[in-house]
């Protein structure tokens, strides 16, 4: 993975953060990005982990957040 991508998704993570820290609830289509970043960079634990997250904050991942952790 190159540089700018690890960026893009490091940024991503910050910005997720700083979403949830303003109060501001993330959706589905915000997790399913992370998760295919995640999975995309082969953070494989870090992917699964954020759906574990979405389930628990009463999102069910789509299909599209479940393709992109079981593309390996």
């Amino acid at each position: 993975m190159g540089i700018a991508k690890r960026v893009k998704l490091k940024r991503g993570e910050m910005l997720f953060s700083r979403m949830k820290e303003q109060g501001l609830v993330p959706n589905t289509n915000s997790y399913t990005c992370l998760i295919n970043g995640h999975s995309k960079a082969g953070n494989f634990d870090r992917a699964f982990e954020l759906m574990d997250v979405m389930g628990k904050e009463g999102f069910a991942p789509n299909v599209f957040a479940r393709n992109a952790c079981y593309s390996r």
